[in-house]
């Protein structure tokens, strides 16, 4: 049962980067912020019960990568330097 509960997680944390994709502020107000202090503590739990299952490490890696790799904004696209290979 818990596997279950870990294979949803990761589902709903790919869910969420992908929302952050099209809302970058998403993350800033009290409703995603709750969705991610909720996905921290599932996976505490997790890592409780399964240890190093791959779907809880996977899990680790969506949350930490929407942690210290937030998406950038179309400011910040169009902002960057467009470098051609071999130039």
């Amino acid at each position: 049962m818990a596997t279950i509960y870990a294979a949803d997680k990761l589902s709903k944390i790919r869910e969420l980067r992908i929302r952050l994709h099209a809302e970058p502020t998403f993350v800033s107000d009290a409703e995603g912020q709750s969705k991610l202090d909720h996905y921290w503590r599932s996976l505490a739990m997790l890592e409780q019960v399964l240890g190093g299952h791959p779907l809880v490490n996977q899990l680790r890696f969506e949350l930490e990568a929407i942690r210290d790799l937030p998406p950038r904004t179309r400011r910040t696209i169009d902002a960057q330097p467009v470098r051609l290979r071999g130039r």
